[in-house]
């Protein structure tokens, strides 16, 4: 039998917590870019502002600096496929909310080195319901 939720309660949206992470990553939908600022991510989804509004369930590609900024040249940045799940507006900006679908395995774990070596080990997760 499937839990029962109490009347209000929220329904559990993800699937792995949420890290606080602040990075600048290129976002390049049809033939259009902009620059996003992400606040938080998972291995399944990001959630950032950006000046630009994106159609829901519209797909971006995003381009990652797995290098931290060092200027190594012997990784390539990191493009993945997002999904526009959540646009909304926020202070002037749109909130994102991104989910990455991985459809590639190679790519998924490209990103969780990443994310190993940034946060994962490092920070507490955010609330899982937290908006």
């Amino acid at each position: 039998m499937p839990p029962s939720l109490e009347p209000n309660e929220a329904v559990p949206r993800r699937i792995n917590p949420r890290y606080p992470l602040s990075m600048r990553v290129w976002a390049a939908a049809e033939k259009h870019g902009a620059w996003l600022q992400v606040t938080d991510v998972s291995l399944d989804g990001v959630g950032c502002l950006c000046e630009r509004r994106y159609p829901l369930m519209s797909s971006i590609t995003l381009t990652l600096d797995v290098t931290g900024g060092r200027g190594d040249r012997e990784f390539k940045p990191l493009e993945i496929e997002a999904i526009v799940c959540r646009c909304a507006p926020q202070d002037g900006s749109w909130r994102l909310g991104l989910r990455l679908p991985h459809h590639n395995p190679m790519i998924r774990e490209r990103f969780e080195r990443f994310l190993r070596s940034r946060i994962l080990d490092q920070q507490q997760p955010l609330e899982r319901n937290q908006g």
